[in-house]
């Protein structure tokens, strides 16, 4: 498959949303460059259920403290974790 065809794959798979995609690419790429103890420690944190959650506040502070996004941050670090597991 292209490389082309298969970032369509992705973009249709996040139903057209465009950073939902643009999140598991990145994790994509993120897997391909990072040296593998700073995956193991991206993994680590994704795989954890806390440190995910921590992660997702800070996030959503740092974002808009004044609106709540968890639940978007949620998908995108889903599609991001998805995106770091296809390249191993």
């Amino acid at each position: 498959m292209s490389p082309k065809a298969d970032e369509l794959e992705v973009l249709e798979s996040a139903d057209f949303d465009l950073e939902s995609a643009g999140a598991q690419l990145l994790g994509r790429d993120v897997a391909r460059i990072c040296k593998p103890e700073c995956l193991r420690s991206i993994h680590h944190v994704l795989q954890s259920e806390q440190l995910t959650e921590e992660l997702i506040t800070q996030i959503n502070q740092v974002i808009n403290p004044f609106e709540d996004y968890p639940n978007r941050i949620s998908v995108l670090l889903r599609r991001f974790r998805s995106g770091l597991q296809e390249i191993r």
